[in-house]
């Protein structure tokens, strides 16, 4: 069985919006003990702006239901707090 496609526009012309994303991440590490023992203590930020660029779709086909309808997002912010012990 053999399937044609037919291609009502050039292949590539159809993009996502470019995504900016500001991810930080910031850490301290403290002396314990004459230095024998340290604590890192860790921050860290992702997708600081909180976009929402869609980066998939459920279908290209324009036949389907699911046309054009956003199958996947950017996450949202997210801050993750961390620490570290080293003996």
């Amino acid at each position: 069985v053999t399937y044609n496609t037919l291609t009502f526009q050039p292949t590539g012309t159809t993009r996502f919006d470019a995504i900016k994303l500001l991810d930080l991440g910031v850490s301290k590490t403290f002396a314990l003990r004459g230095g024998k023992n340290r604590l890192k203590v860790m921050l860290d930020g992702f997708n600081l702006f909180n976009i929402n660029t869609i980066t998939n779709w459920s279908s290209s086909n324009l036949s389907s239901a699911a046309f054009n309808q956003p199958s996947a997002i950017v996450p949202p912010r997210v801050v993750r707090f961390g620490a570290q012990f080293g003996f």
